[in-house]
């Protein structure tokens, strides 16, 4: 077994760190258009 170096460790650290806040982001967007699409759905039957 073979055990990575503290150099590889930091970048695949920070490379899920990095993912998990595009991610986020991603869904944020994704979220928010749904709710307005809603909203503007809703507000114009309602």
């Amino acid at each position: 077994m073979v055990w990575p170096t503290r150099r590889e460790v930091v970048l695949t650290t920070i490379m899920v760190l990095i993912m998990a806040t595009l991610t986020a982001i991603f869904f944020f967007f994704v979220d928010w258009l749904i709710r307005s699409g809603l909203q503007l759905i809703l507000g114009f039957f309602g």
